[in-house]
């Protein structure tokens, strides 16, 4: 809840005796940080000028769920055709309350809803195998995602001291689960010494899909604003994504029969995988966008393009790894336009790993992890302007793993 000052006139920062904050350098020391306010005094000020602060009953909640489920399934082989097929059954009975302030006497009530659904999910997967090494799977399957407690609950704030107009922060109490139809093809074919080489293309179709939006409406909620406001919340709309894959696992374990090599350079091999992706669903509502018309981007946290490569070393109890990897700008945060978006950069990451086994239950690593130290990086809109950048230097690993 909000108090008013009691007595006291507004406090002049300056008063404030500043405190020598902790010798921790950000950023390679190139922004030190500024001094710490001393906290025990504004804390005094607080207990001596304001009144005893009441329960954010807005923001209080209380919810359960409950899931129930069972599935049936059946397999089944034709000579090269293989058969996986399935249904499950999921019942979902939450509870979500949350207190509920009349505007006419501001008594507050808490109040319970009560929410049921059920969802069937089938699943269905074929494999032909043209040849031992050869095999192709075409699949079928579902899934969902709840809503989480604050997405679906009733709690709520308005904050009337935004400049332009009130801004009303909630759950949604309307809010769907989200599900997904995912097809999926892969080709995948087995090389000597346990390699392999893949390729697959899928496609996931959302319904419901949750997001949070904000909206310029209209609504008794900003009645003493003039009736209309921003509101935030959570809401459901269809989205998609779609790409492909390709992987490979390669041990060299050829080399010393191909070449005349040592015996040693049979622990020699590749593991290399990229994913391209892309994706849809409307980002900003006509009402709030700055091109006044819907706009539409990539699902949050899901990269155009990623890949891995990795060359490693494995003989006689020896493991050796270098790891790249590479993963593409993506969306971290909606900032109310396309343009004002928070975009988490794209990165490459190098990485060491090593391990010696001594003996059958005693093992022995090492480990580097960002070599190249990459910042993490966010942008406001397009990677050319800095938002935010994190230095993290290089992390050592070093210990025995012993098995009795």
């Amino acid at each position: 809840g909000r108090q008013k000052l009691v007595g006291a006139a507004a406090p002049n920062p300056a008063t404030f005796s500043q405190s020598v904050g902790p010798s921790v350098q950000y950023y390679k020391g190139w922004f030190p940080p500024a001094p710490y306010a001393d906290i025990y005094a504004v804390r005094n000020y607080v207990r001596t000028n304001f009144g005893a602060l009441g329960p954010s009953l807005g923001r209080d909640f209380k919810d359960n769920e409950n899931v129930y489920a069972g599935y049936v399934m059946y397999t089944g082989e034709w000579d090269k055709l293989g058969l996986m097929t399935g249904l499950r059954y999921e019942s979902t009975d939450a509870k979500y309350g949350n207190f509920v302030t009349d505007a006419a006497s501001s008594v507050s009530t808490f109040v319970t809803r009560n929410k049921s659904y059920d969802n069937l999910f089938p699943t269905v997967q074929l494999k032909y195998t043209f040849t031992p090494q050869l095999q192709a799977r075409a699949t079928y399957s579902t899934g969902v995602a709840r809503p989480g407690f604050t997405q679906a609950g009733g709690n709520a704030g308005l904050d009337t001291t935004t400049a332009k107009f009130p801004t009303f922060t909630g759950g949604n109490p309307n809010l769907h689960a989200t599900t997904g139809d995912n097809f999926d093809l892969d080709v995948e074919y087995y090389l000597p010494g346990g390699g392999i080489l893949q390729a697959g293309v899928f496609d996931k179709q959302f319904s419901n899909y949750i997001f949070q939006a904000q909206r310029l409406v209209s609504d008794p909620v900003f009645a003493t604003a003039g009736g209309k406001g921003y509101f935030v919340s959570y809401f459901n709309e269809s989205a998609w994504a779609r790409g492909f894959e390709v992987a490979m696992h390669e041990k060299f374990t050829f080399l010393p029969a191909l070449l005349n090599l040592p015996k040693w350079t049979s622990g020699l091999g590749l593991d290399a995988n990229a994913t391209w992706v892309d994706s849809r669903f409307k980002e900003y509502d006509a009402s709030i966008s700055f091109l006044g018309k819907d706009q539409f981007g990539h699902l949050p946290g899901t990269s155009h393009v990623t890949w891995n490569l990795a060359g490693f070393y494995e003989y006689q109890g020896l493991n050796l790894r270098l790891s790249y990897e590479y993963v593409g700008p993506s969306l971290f945060g909606l900032g109310g336009d396309k343009s004002l978006d928070t975009i988490q950069a794209k990165k490459f990451n190098l990485d060491w790993t090593s391990s010696y086994q001594f003996t059958k239950n005693l093992t022995g690593y090492f480990n580097v992890k960002n070599l190249l130290d990459t910042p993490l990086r966010y942008c406001d809109g397009d990677c050319s302007r800095t938002q935010q950048i994190e230095y993290y230097g290089l992390t050592y690993e070093a210990g025995v793993r012993a098995k009795f």
